[in-house]
């Protein structure tokens, strides 16, 4: 799952209007004011309606610059970013209640979303997949530990984003 942001390179940054515009095209969200709100649309478990939070706002962004990626984005055949991972990945976020820290968000070869999140020498990271399965990968003092989960609603998910709060584990 490293591999991820080791071979990434982010996308050539756009003015924040050309990313809100490129979430307004992927994703049926209704708009209020300059805030988009997540619909039901295809992979998303959030109400109808509901805007998205303003603390995941940065991260949302930075899904849509991930979204911009084309097939094969690293040079050794990556998939583009699935809208089913971007939803999914906010979903997450927003559904559980986050508060933490944002993540770093970083492209998958097989068009899923890296969220990781780095205290001191430890680090977690959660890959979430199109078929919305979830790898959990967690380094606390050097120990590595791997879970996988085929759902959002894993405990696992839940331990590790109260990790970032710095409670947990």
């Amino acid at each position: 799952m490293l591999d991820a942001l080791t071979l990434w390179a982010p996308p050539q940054p756009g003015n924040a209007s050309s990313l809100t515009t490129r979430l307004r095209e992927l994703y049926p969200w209704p708009v209020s004011g300059n805030t988009p709100t997540i619909g039901a649309g295809r992979g998303a478990t959030l109400s109808a309606g509901r805007a998205v939070p303003e603390r995941l706002l940065s991260t949302a962004e930075e899904i849509a610059k991930l979204l911009e990626l084309e097939l094969d984005w690293n040079s050794y055949g990556a998939l583009p970013v699935s809208e089913e991972s971007a939803q999914l990945v906010l979903a997450l976020l927003a559904d559980s209640g986050f508060e933490g820290p944002p993540p770093a968000v970083a492209p998958t070869t097989v068009g899923g979303i890296q969220l990781s999140w780095v205290r001191g020498a430890d680090g977690v990271e959660l890959e979430i997949n199109p078929n919305g399965s979830v790898g959990i990968v967690w380094d606390l003092d050097g120990d590595i530990t791997e879970w996988e989960s085929e759902s959002l609603g894993s405990p696992r998910i839940a331990e590790a984003l109260n990790w970032t709060l710095g409670s947990g584990a």
